[in-house]
């Protein structure tokens, strides 16, 4: 279980979680200001112990290697009142590229469940029309070759985070498309994946920066990710 970037987000008009003591009606509700902690893990390991306990079956251990994809954790803290420093909320398990590793774009326990062998069901995580039109573009192509290991870009950080801004900046190429290499892939959480061609097609159409014309994407902690 590799846990990497950690970094802080506090929102500059401070952050609030709001919460009632009861329900009972007439009750007012409290702010406390938090603070949330964000990082992102890569998880890997050998399915060699005691049998998975699943929701309907248990699965008997295998020896596969699960490799998961990376995905990205939130922790938020109360930062006053009479909760400080206890966890408020926690985000787990939310994939930042289902195309890498081995088990078809799942972490956590529906990761772990794929590797011992039970196909995950699609439609409990996807909308139905989403799953049905995959069945339709083909099975997602999936990395796990190297994926994990430890190496250096071919650029120091600085120039790599620069060129991530650069594609930012040409609103990731739909403004430049000769940024756009000719094995370019798109993916999303429900679409995809699309090659160029498709790419510029569908989103060129979209109008979306001429009609929120003050949009504030909030780009924010670039990093250059040292397993990929």
């Amino acid at each position: 279980y590799r846990a990497h970037d950690f970094r802080v987000f506090v929102d500059e008009e401070k952050e609030y979680y709001c919460h009632s003591e009861d329900d009972d009606d007439g009750e007012e509700e409290e702010e406390e200001e938090v603070v949330t902690v964000r990082f992102t893990t890569l998880v890997r390991g050998t399915f060699s112990g005691s049998p998975l306990k699943l929701r309907t079956k248990v699965m008997e251990s295998n020896g596969k290697v699960m490799n998961c994809p990376p995905t990205s954790v939130s922790i938020t803290f109360a930062a006053d009142g009479p909760q400080k420093g206890k966890i408020i909320k926690l985000v787990t398990d939310m994939v930042m590229d289902r195309q890498i590793g081995n088990t078809q774009g799942y972490s956590g326990i529906a990761g772990a469940a794929v590797i011992a062998g039970e196909e995950p069901n699609e439609y409990l995580s996807q909308p139905p029309l989403v799953v049905l039109g995959r069945k339709f573009t083909g099975q997602l192509p999936y990395f796990d070759e190297h994926y994990g290991e430890t190496h250096l870009p071919p650029f120091p950080d600085t120039v790599m985070i620069q060129l991530a801004k650069d594609v930012v900046e040409a609103n990731f190429g739909l403004d430049k498309p000769d940024l756009l290499s000719s094995e370019f892939s798109y993916l999303e959480p429900s679409i995809g994946p699309l090659n160029k061609g498709r790419y510029l097609e569908k989103f060129s159409a979209y109008n979306i920066l001429d009609a929120v014309r003050d949009m504030d994407y909030g780009f924010m902690h670039y990093r250059v990710d040292p397993y990929n």
